[in-house]
């Protein structure tokens, strides 16, 4: 389940609408620029990861739910602490309680928990971590 999740998580970033269609506002502020768990060597910025950080399993009445939390990571080096705003403001409009078709499973929805800024002034990076809990029917 891991894994459809995380295709799943993806997908949504990636996805597209409208006619003509048009990416969403996070895909083109960071250019697509969305990778899982790590970022290549000297990607461009700015960029974003997501990983899983944990996942608990409950048994209620003899179904499966699994609460998942995902961190999303945003990196940019414009100092400014608006840029990192802007894009956390677009990370949040696609994915806060946002509908995600996970194979073999059924969202129950994605729930944004956590917000933290964060500055490096070691190389001029800002940016922010994004937590969520995502409740999955497995």
């Amino acid at each position: 389940m891991i894994n459809e999740l995380s295709i799943a998580i993806y997908n949504k970033f990636k996805s597209t609408s409208g006619d003509p269609l048009v990416n969403n506002a996070f895909y083109i502020a960071l250019s697509g620029r969305l990778y899982r768990a790590t970022a290549p060597q000297n990607c461009v910025e700015p960029y974003a990861i997501y990983s899983i950080v944990d996942n608990i399993p409950e048994y209620p009445g003899g179904k499966i739910l699994e609460h998942v939390r995902v961190n999303f990571s945003i990196f940019t080096s414009d100092i400014s602490p608006l840029s990192s705003e802007l894009l956390y403001d677009k990370l949040s409009a696609l994915y806060d309680w946002c509908t995600l078709t996970i194979s073999g499973s059924t969202l129950i929805y994605m729930n944004r928990i956590l917000y933290v800024p964060v500055v490096e002034p070691s190389d001029n990076t800002i940016g922010c971590r994004v937590d969520y809990e995502i409740l999955v029917d497995d």
